[in-house]
């Protein structure tokens, strides 16, 4: 006999069809929009996006700002008259002959990437600039930005438990912070989890999950040590509570401070992770710093 299906009670409704359904609370990023399925966000985005609602509306271009994209445009067809023809409206014509001078076209103006492959190097520099591009301002400053136009949601509104799990993921690759050899071993057999190119890959796992660490008041800090991370294939991690790890860990949080105490290599983190154990052994807990009082 197969095993039954289990059914799961709705836990929210669709924001377009008021319909009740139930979602894992670790997929909706907004609890103010959540779909039964994609038609429902399609239709919703139509009439959302509408009138006062457009983050865009009763905005217009001054005669400056015109002027200026108008003399962008015009340089672009300039330097690139074939442009003309490739952009013109396809009023009367079949599809498939723009389609046909497109391809044409491309057989001899390749883009500039075209078949290539970023060397070891590029990725690098691509990399440095990007931490330097990134810092703590620049991302304040974007989120601030974001929470003005609407698009994402303030952090003072969002829940403890969605702010903690957040706090506490990993903020390195970790897979080259791993010893053993067993884990590195299922890395080299299933490389890393793709959801669509390789579903049988495996994950970074918290051992002391973050789960019990919301509930202990435990600091995110600690729980994305390296200390805390092991490799697990995608199914045994999402198998490991209903076997025999009850709880979801596969340590103590005592062991867990032990083993960060003793640590030896190199963690950005090391001292401060250190002083929160101390705080936290002291009877201090997590709190949620954007929470309104």
């Amino acid at each position: 006999m197969g095993r039954k299906k289990s059914i799961k009670e709705p836990n929210y409704i669709c924001s377009n069809c008021k319909k009740p359904f139930f979602r894992f609370p670790s997929t909706v990023r907004n609890e103010n929009a959540v779909f039964c399925c994609k038609k429902c966000f399609y239709e919703y985005m139509k009439t959302s996006m509408l009138g006062e609602n457009n983050p865009n509306y009763g905005n217009k271009w001054d005669e400056k700002t015109k002027q200026k994209v108008s003399e962008i445009v015009k340089q672009r067809y300039i330097k690139r008259p074939e442009l003309k023809e490739l952009c013109a409206v396809n009023k009367g014509k079949k599809l498939f002959e723009t389609s046909k001078k497109l391809k044409e076209y491309y057989k001899t103006h390749k883009p500039t990437m075209y078949g290539k492959k970023l060397s070891e190097k590029s990725k690098k520099i691509i990399g440095e600039k990007s931490k330097k591009k990134f810092t703590t301002e620049y991302k304040e400053r974007m989120r601030k930005q974001y929470e003005t136009l609407g698009y994402w949601i303030p952090l003072e509104n969002k829940a403890d438990k969605e702010i903690y799990y957040k706090e506490a993921n990993w903020k390195q690759n970790m897979f080259n912070l791993i010893d053993d050899e067993n884990q590195l071993k299922l890395l080299t057999d299933y490389n890393v989890f793709n959801s669509i190119t390789n579903p049988k890959g495996v994950v970074r796992d918290h051992m002391y999950s973050r789960r019990s660490g919301f509930e202990n008041g435990v600091f995110p800090e600690i729980l994305r040590h390296p200390c805390n991370c092991q490799i697990l294939t995608n199914r045994d991690n999402r198998m490991k509570k209903r076997q025999k790890y009850i709880d979801g860990n596969h340590l103590t949080l005592e062991e867990l401070f032990n083993k960060i105490i003793n640590y030896k290599k190199e963690w950005y983190e090391q001292d401060l992770v250190i002083k929160l154990i101390e705080d936290y052994k002291n009877g201090k807990r997590w709190i949620n710093k954007y929470r309104k009082e």
